[in-house]
């Protein structure tokens, strides 16, 4: 037999301060992460070389302190490796494009030319309204390609004045990794010392959760990235086009920034190759571009929602109103929230239903 449940006014309003509390820390980290980014890196560095540390700990009776610096050299080696060997391939078909580039560009001239000659003349037979308008389209369509290329450089150049910063910032984040791995017992002691135990345990397993999670939702993401680098690679060998991993690889790094995604890159590409008389490229591109965008509209929620234990539905949801509220970079934050929403409540209520927490039977 069913019981029958009665609305706790007193419960009900806890369970309110706490969905607002959560809401306030959230807005509070996102306003101050800026600051701590390097910190935060550091603090997910010092979990993934912690097996490394305790291994050479045990096994070979080192230090702590030496222990954590060799796995600090390690990651710094091998993600120098890994960036080594892909710059050096990446460089290679690169000079093979800059050997080829002074034919593209004059071929590029000529097609232009004539495109713009054909319009020319098609224009002159129209009526003197609709010459006008094209006509301020096509100052409108210059300026926002002058804008835009304008808006490249100036990037370029600030990214050229911000590297003592980006230096400054791996800097502190090596050497903070370093010390949140070789003090993290006197970092655990200091903490159990000044806070209740209870509090302690309950941040460590809210952490850990975390952590955890986050971890699984980067590897989402890689897997994510792996699916669009392999569709671009196979797309472009099929297609015939050369130079396929050098741009697979530019465009997913393309894909990866906020905003822009592979549509930026293929459907111009695509555009041009059919107003230049190459429509099998042309339309072969769009077909490319569209199996890739209904891939990661089918996959991204699957993935990511098995990764962090969150049904498709919510993960959708999720991406959804951080795309409506912050933009493009709402797509991996909304995640993000739902991962640390579901560790808190976890942690307060531990497992509880929504009819525990905000009803009593009668």
């Amino acid at each position: 037999m069913n019981k029958e449940y009665v609305l706790d006014k007193k419960k009900a309003k806890i369970f309110l301060i706490n969905i607002l509390g959560i809401f306030l820390l959230l807005f509070v980290c996102y306003k101050s992460i800026y600051y701590f980014l390097p910190f935060i890196i550091a603090l997910l560095l010092s979990f993934l070389i912690e097996p490394f540390v305790k291994l050479m700990v045990n096994k070979l009776n080192l230090s702590r302190k030496i222990s954590s610096a060799l796995g600090v050299i390690l990651i710094l080696f091998t993600l120098g490796f890994l960036l080594s060997l892909l710059v050096l391939r990446l460089i290679k078909e690169i000079k093979d494009v800059l050997l080829i580039l002074p034919s593209f560009i004059n071929d590029f001239y000529k097609n232009i030319t004539q495109i713009s000659s054909s319009g020319n003349n098609l224009i002159i037979g129209l009526p003197k309204e609709l010459t006008q308008y094209i006509g301020e389209l096509l100052s409108s369509l210059f300026s926002y390609v002058g804008g835009l290329l304008n808006n490249i450089a100036k990037s370029l150049v600030n990214t050229a004045f911000s590297l003592p910063a980006l230096l400054v910032f791996i800097l502190i984040t090596i050497l903070s990794t370093y010390f949140l791995s070789s003090d993290r017992k006197n970092l655990h002691r200091f903490l159990a010392t000044h806070f209740p135990e209870n509090w302690v345990d309950k941040v460590y397993n809210i952490k850990n959760d975390i952590f955890s999670s986050l971890f699984k939702l980067i590897r989402a993401y890689l897997i994510i990235l792996s699916i669009t680098f392999t569709e671009l690679l196979l797309g472009f060998s099929i297609i015939g086009i050369k130079y396929s991993l050098v741009l697979a690889s530019i465009i997913c790094i393309i894909d990866i920034l906020p905003i822009l995604g592979t549509g930026t890159v293929l459907i111009p590409w695509a555009i041009y190759e059919i107003i230049t008389n190459n429509p099998r490229v042309g339309i072969s591109l769009l077909i490319l571009y569209l199996v890739i965008l209904i891939v990661r509209q089918v996959v991204e929620p699957k993935i990511i929602g098995h990764q962090i234990g969150i049904h498709p539905l919510f993960t959708l949801m999720s991406m959804y109103v951080g795309l409506k509220l912050l933009g493009a970079v709402g797509l991996i934050l909304g995640p993000i929230v739902i991962i640390v929403v579901k560790s808190l409540f976890t942690s307060i209520y531990k497992g509880k239903t929504l009819k525990d927490i905000l009803f009593n039977p009668l």
